[in-house]
């Protein structure tokens, strides 16, 4: 079962653009940052050996929680001139998205009975993303300068340190760790922003966007007899 990994953000993001002075047309470069938080929501059943009878189904249960989202960044590009209102610049943007840990409950023999007793269990995330990007900026007379933005590329999505443990008074015992598994997927992001001028060679700019990571899974067990494999599927506000 695959689910997609969102970081469906609201992603508010401080960045430092030094370079030329603020709204001029040429080359620019910065760093960015953003803290937030991501919404996590999936539940699963896995068939983890096939090859007794009854099979070993186990559920793997997670309310919707919310947890901190923390990203940093470098991009640069080139702006050009629209018209006197407009400016429109291309460029490219490297980013690290610490998504957190997600935890949740896991329900042994769910295929014989859903009484049996439980663990708990969590694994890490890790994102990081490279990307084309573009935006439209109105240079209109003012404090803050509002621009659109989008853009796409590709994101190495990491699922880490599964552990499991066992509660209070439960009897359940563990099949073992899922290894930990990276794959690239398709990314994307859209969003809005303003930017003013700090002084004749930075700019401050903040913004809201949505970025769409891909899919992303762990590994299997070491005793596994099928290829299924716990995913996770998030929604972030950073």
């Amino acid at each position: 079962m695959t689910e997609k990994i969102f970081v469906r953000s609201a992603l508010i993001t401080l960045g430092l653009l030094a370079g030329l002075p603020a709204f001029a047309i040429g080359w620019y470069g910065g760093v960015t940052g953003g803290l937030g938080f991501t919404q996590v929501g999936a539940s699963q059943q896995l068939t983890l050996n096939n090859t007794v009878s009854p099979n070993i189904v186990n559920e793997y249960s997670t309310d919707n929680t919310t947890q901190g989202v923390q990203s940093v960044g470098l991009d640069a590009g080139y702006d050009f001139t629209l018209s006197p209102r407009w400016q429109f610049g291309v460029g490219v943007e490297a980013d690290y998205f610490n998504l957190g840990t997600s935890e949740g409950v896991v329900h042994p023999m769910v295929n014989l009975s859903s009484n049996f007793d439980t663990l708990n269990y969590s694994y890490d995330g890790n994102s990081y993303v490279g990307l084309f990007t573009t935006q439209i900026q109105w240079t209109r007379t003012g404090l803050w300068q509002p621009f659109v933005m989008a853009g796409v590329g590709a994101a190495y999505n990491e699922l880490a340190d599964y552990q499991e443990t066992v509660p209070n008074g439960s009897t359940a015992q563990s099949a073992g760790s899922f290894g930990n598994h990276g794959e690239s997927d398709f990314a994307y992001t859209l969003g809005v922003g303003a930017a003013t001028n700090v002084n004749s060679h930075v700019d401050l700019a903040v913004w809201l966007r949505y970025v769409n990571l891909g899919d992303a899974e762990l590994g299997t067990l070491p005793n596994q007899t099928t290829n299924e494999q716990l995913s996770s599927d998030r929604k972030s506000v950073v």
